[in-house]
């Protein structure tokens, strides 16, 4: 598995009403492995 980080994207479209500004970083994750590795990613990277 790898993971896209994608950066300053609009999160509006992700939210019920519609509204959110840009995330800094941002990815989709579709499994429980995949969010283990974002959250590890984001560790070494200090975020």
């Amino acid at each position: 598995m790898s993971i896209v980080v994608r950066e300053r994207i609009p999160l509006a479209p992700y939210t019920t009403l519609g509204l959110g500004g840009p995330a800094r970083y941002f990815c989709e994750c579709a499994m429980e492995a995949d969010v283990l590795e974002a959250l590890a990613l984001a560790r070494s990277r200090g975020l």
